[in-house]
């Protein structure tokens, strides 16, 4: 058995109080009437009190509240197969993984930076069909176009610059990977790139070509500054030119917002809040793209079943109201047992 609500399972907390509230009634109750009159004199009085009734209609108050909180928890057995369509974009999100992302221009690093990014990006997710790609040197498919988020947010704890033994930014091959994996012709598609670098590679301009072509748009997230920072070496001290001077890497932003215009989608610089998303996933994918309909699945649902404990409680309510708290019984004054009382 499954529970649609398990969390109202915590209103059972209050069936003390309720408990409470129905004693201190009873007391109060005994209380009034010795105050009233002494215990021969209340039977004169109130001839018909039925206590025992009484204490039957709060057992059945009590299961009226117990079987109420199991309707707002709605258990469910038995499953059944439920169709389900998605209304979304193709996307698939390329990082860079190169040596120059571990400079720490903005911290932790670049990379932590772009990992937390990725997190975020999949929080935003509004049913797209979402794929990974790492990349440096060369590039490598992490994860082809899924609606699983949770794997992919697995996937992106797991990146890191030693994923990609061979260095460098190569933009257009991960790029041309991507292409190749977004095969879907009635699905918009676009492209987020999380990148500090420029591609010195020379097939940049027949990617675009493609791009145009298959009308992909790219996004790019730019991380790092303009100022830049040394690159740190795994065994201490920071990445050296040839001519043994230190390695400052600096976020080429011209190259960035270039690659992003040409394509018609937009450059944003990452920033330590949300805003940067908002501008590249929310104004930037989802507003200029027009949301297709995604291939339907199957998937299977449990069935609710609220309705059972909903009626027994209904049952109780009912049986509750029906019973009186006294007794149907008419008794004659002038038949009291007690003499003096039948004589006033």
């Amino acid at each position: 058995m499954h529970f649609g609500h398990p969390d109202a399972i915590f209103l059972y907390f209050l069936l003390p109080v309720l408990l409470a509230l129905l004693l201190w009634q009873g007391y109060q109750r005994k209380r009034s009437w010795k105050a009233l009159a002494d215990k021969k004199l209340r039977g004169k009085i109130m001839p018909s009190f039925s206590p025992a009734r009484l204490k039957v209609r709060n057992i059945l108050r009590l299961l009226v509240f117990l079987f109420a909180i199991l309707t707002l928890m709605e258990p469910q057995w038995g499953t059944r197969e439920e169709e389900v369509k998605m209304r979304g974009v193709d996307l698939m999100v390329l990082v860079d993984v190169s040596s120059s992302m571990l400079a720490q221009d903005v911290q932790p690093s670049r990379l932590e930076r772009a990992k937390r990014k990725l997190r975020d990006l999949f929080e935003m997710l509004a049913g797209d069909r979402v794929g990974l790609i790492i990349f440096a040197g060369r590039s490598f498919l992490l994860s082809p176009l899924t609606n699983d988020y949770g794997t992919l947010e697995l996937f992106s704890d797991e990146i890191s610059t030693d994923a990609i033994p061979v260095q460098g930014t190569d933009v257009s091959g991960a790029l041309n990977l991507a292409v190749s994996h977004m095969t879907d012709p009635d699905t918009p598609k676009a492209i987020i790139l999380i990148s500090d670098g420029e591609d010195h590679s020379e097939k940049m301009k027949k990617t675009l070509e493609t791009l145009e072509e298959k009308k992909i748009k790219v996004f790019v997230l730019g991380v790092g500054t303009t100022q830049g920072a040394p690159i740190p070496e795994a065994g201490g001290g920071f990445k050296l030119n040839h001519d043994g001077d230190t390695v400052v890497s600096k976020l080429e932003e011209g190259f960035l917002k270039d690659l992003a215009l040409k394509t018609g989608g937009i450059y944003v610089r990452a920033v330590t809040g949300d805003e940067d998303l908002k501008e590249l996933y929310v104004k930037g994918v989802r507003d200029s793209l027009q949301a297709g309909d995604l291939k339907a699945s199957k998937r299977r649902v449990w069935e609710s079943r609220y309705y059972w404990p909903l009626g027994v409680a209904l049952a109780f309510l009912v049986l509750e109201r029906m019973i009186p708290s006294s007794k149907r019984k008419k008794q004659d004054w002038s038949e009291a047992s007690d003499p003096e009382l039948a004589k006033t």
